[in-house]
């Protein structure tokens, strides 16, 4: 199982699969809904003249709706308490006491992400449902109450980079977001506290380069004002480009996007990894450029930082033009296509606030090894970390299981670095490095991995996931759901070893809360 990644984001890139973004369709079309299927028409004035029901501490935010959501089905708000059946009990001697409420049944044909936070005594939670429309719920956690309502219809497809992201702000706002793999924005919002009649289905922001939208990701910003980053367009011919919300309205900071899509005589996309506040305040953003959908022609890695969100600048304060460039001074290491590059790099910080990159590629020898950039007298120095021996000729379309996985370089409490890792030969461990970033040890976990006190049944061929919820104490509450096994966002067949692939059941979508 591969560690969380990025904890200033809501966003987690060690998802268990490889896409495009990562590593990186045979969508299936509309979807009939089954009888009884919580699928019907929206009323249109529903979403264009909500009516607000805030709480006390909050006001509800109007949104205007996009006209074209009218014509798409939706799933009608379906509201109730938890039955003695979806609600479990779990402790172990002088341990915690755990419950198991039960959300909702939910999609399990495509590896995608799913999200939730926690406010108050309240879980939000975003994922697709059985129907596979992308649907909020919130659960109280005073009385299992659980209620649902849905921000689309039925969505298309076997493609995990459908992923759903929730945020909720300083503003008491809740975003959420996603089912989207370059198609139309899909975004709504909410007072937080207030009946989801309430919710505002916006499918906008500025309306500006919101028509292909992937990999949605929000934050915080250093004065609490909300970030929104994501790619518009498709792999190969997409831009990177960034939102803020102040609490009012969502604005764009720059009338051109970040990182471009045409470089010279040809077209590319960047693939950066979620980008982080370094320690003075600054957003920075790590990525690699690709050719085309094909992860194989990955290449160039590049770094670049901003105080404003527009004016950016190289990692020696040279100045950048937007959108920004594969022929700029952002380059960092000049890899070229076909070397392995495994993208994006990871980006973390040395204690002084210096970048520090890691990233896998091809060494001379053909293997699959670890990489890291650190800027050394206003040049970046590459070194690579690891002799793992082991090639991963990771090409090809679409999402698949990773071999190798990291997160980013964190300094430790012994003046050095740790780093932790997933590889298919050595499985998990953390590498620990000295000062000058000589991997000194390789921690392997020691404590065996307990028995599910739940006992999920998870069919042959797929998953089960589970993510901490950001919000509240610290470990409160864990959220869990049943995936099939990404295989290149396409329909799989059924198999043996993969009996109901064809024909993906529904499978609960859960909370365990620690009492």
């Amino acid at each position: 199982m591969r560690p969380s990644l990025s904890p200033a984001w809501t966003s987690c890139t060690g998802s268990g699969s490889v896409n495009s973004r990562s590593a990186n369709l045979e969508p299936l079309g509309q979807v009939r809904p089954k009888s009884g299927a919580r699928c019907s028409l929206l009323v249109p004035n529903q979403i264009a003249n909500p009516i607000p029901r805030p709480s006390p501490k909050f006001a509800a935010q109007p949104v205007t709706a996009s006209p074209r959501l009218f014509s798409r089905r939706a799933c009608l708000v379906a509201t109730g308490v938890a039955s003695f059946s979806q609600i479990a009990a779990h402790s172990q001697a002088a341990g915690p006491v755990y419950r198991r409420v039960v959300v909702d049944d939910a999609w399990t044909g495509a590896d995608i992400r799913f999200d939730a936070v926690i406010v108050d005594d309240i879980v939000y939670v975003g994922y697709l449902n059985a129907e596979r429309c992308l649907t909020l719920a919130a659960v109280d956690l005073t009385n299992n109450l659980v209620t649902r309502t849905s921000l689309s219809g039925p969505l298309p497809g076997y493609d995990a980079h459908r992923e759903v992201r929730i945020f909720a702000d300083r503003f008491g706002v809740l975003h959420i977001c996603g089912g989207m793999h370059a198609d139309p924005l899909i975004y709504a919002r909410l007072s937080i506290g207030a009946p989801l009649g309430s919710l505002s289905i916006a499918n906008r922001m500025t309306g500006s380069g919101e028509d292909a939208v992937t990999y949605p990701r929000f934050a915080t910003m250093p004065n609490g004002d909300v970030l929104f980053g994501y790619r518009n367009g498709r792999s190969g011919a997409g831009e990177t480009r960034f939102k803020i919300f102040d609490g009012a309205s969502w604005r764009d900071p720059s009338d051109r996007p970040v990182l471009g899509e045409h470089h010279g005589r040809h077209h590319s996309s960047a693939y950066p990894f979620d980008p982080q506040f370094s320690p003075d305040g600054r957003l920075s953003l790590a990525w690699n450029w690709r050719r085309n959908a094909d992860v194989a022609t990955n290449y160039f890695i590049g770094f670049a930082q901003t105080s404003d969100l527009q004016t950016w600048t190289d990692v020696n304060g040279r100045s950048l033009d937007l959108p920004i460039s594969e022929t700029s001074t952002a380059v960092v290491d000049a890899v070229n296509e076909g070397s392995g590059l495994m993208g994006p790099p990871r980006l973390g910080f040395d204690p002084d606030g210096r970048p520090l990159l890691t990233y896998l590629k091809f060494d001379e020898n053909g293997s699959t090894e670890l990489y890291l950039a650190a800027p050394q007298a206003g040049e970046w120095g590459i070194e690579k970390l690891t002799a793992w021996n082991y090639k991963w000729a990771l090409s090809g379309y679409g999402t698949t299981r990773p071999e190798i996985s990291t997160n980013p370089i964190t300094p430790n409490r012994r003046g050095g670095y740790a780093l932790r890792y997933y590889h298919v030969v050595h499985g998990q461990g953390e590498l620990e490095l000295d000062s000058n970033f000589v991997i000194t040890g390789d921690r392997k976990p020691t404590a065996p991995r307990s028995a599910d006190p739940f006992h999920e049944e998870v069919p042959k061929g797929f998953r089960l996931r589970q993510s901490a919820i950001p919000g509240g104490e610290k470990g409160r509450a864990l959220l869990r759901w049943i995936t099939q096994f990404a295989d290149g966002d396409a329909r799989p067949d059924c198999t043996d070893a993969r009996p109901l692939g064809c024909a993906p059941p529904s499978r609960p979508i859960a909370l365990l809360i620690r009492d």
